[in-house]
């Protein structure tokens, strides 16, 4: 099952030079990386604190109550309630508590994303192709494969840096989502929040996966490919079934 590394295949000498190989030689990083799960602990940090950086340094630019202002429209747009009554039931204006609040959803969306994704290469990879890998094993595989993560976030730092003034939606920090490069759907389409997910770093990230599956399973590019972007079929198709009944 395991590939031996050789002088055409070199090995990463520390857990830093395989998160840089996961962008530069994806199929070395992986081959590298399997087995190493103490490893794995860094991708799991740059990811977690540069996505975290992204709302601590965007609450300390935005303007808090334009920023209020455009989150009750929005939730007004979606769920029917009056701006009024979104806005009386709204608490008063805080970067601070926003931030906190932010930071803390994004932290532990990540962690569950990568844990159910954990839990799936576990499942479908032991109906599809036999291997010895284990939950810990896949959990680490998982935030390999997300580090193209950090990478969005720096581009949503360069939206925050180049803005021209400091009413920045939280949207527009995702200027590779579908929604900002195709559709430009208003805020107030069911399909606004949908097309505002899927970015070309979602893209990415599949792609990436369906490399380390090919190298940890020795299987096809074919099925390495099916493996990596079902999760994704199977979310977004079931988000876009409850869009249109």
């Amino acid at each position: 099952m395991s590939t031996n590394t050789t002088s055409e295949n070199p090995a990463s000498t520390n857990p830093m030079q395989a998160c840089l190989d996961i962008f530069t030689a994806p199929s070395i990083a992986f081959n590298n990386v399997k087995g190493k799960k103490g490893w794995a602990w860094l991708p799991f940090f740059l990811v977690i604190s540069v996505t975290a950086g992204v709302f601590v340094h965007y609450f300390s630019v935005v303007d808090i109550n334009w920023f209020q202002e455009q989150s009750i429209e929005q939730t007004a747009a979606l769920t029917g309630m009056s701006y009024e009554e979104i806005k009386d039931a709204s608490p008063q204006a805080d970067a601070s508590s926003a931030m906190l609040q932010s930071v803390i959803s994004v932290i532990l969306a990540l962690i569950v994303m990568n844990l159910l994704s954990a839990v799936y290469y576990l499942l479908a990879t032991k109906i599809t192709a036999k291997n010895d890998f284990s939950f810990k094993d896949w959990v680490a595989f998982s935030w390999w494969t997300t580090l193209p993560t950090i990478l969005s976030s720096f581009v949503s730092i360069l939206v925050i840096f180049f803005a021209t003034n400091n009413n920045i939606s939280m949207n527009d920090l995702q200027p590779t989502s579908l929604n900002s490069l195709i559709f430009s759907v208003e805020q107030s389409s069911a399909w606004y929040t949908l097309l505002e997910t899927i970015t070309l770093f979602n893209l990415w990230i599949i792609a990436i996966a369906s490399i380390g599956l090919k190298v940890w399973l020795n299987i096809n590019t074919k099925k390495a490919v099916i493996l990596a972007v079902i999760p994704s079929v199977v979310l977004y198709g079931l988000w876009v079934l409850y869009i249109a009944i």
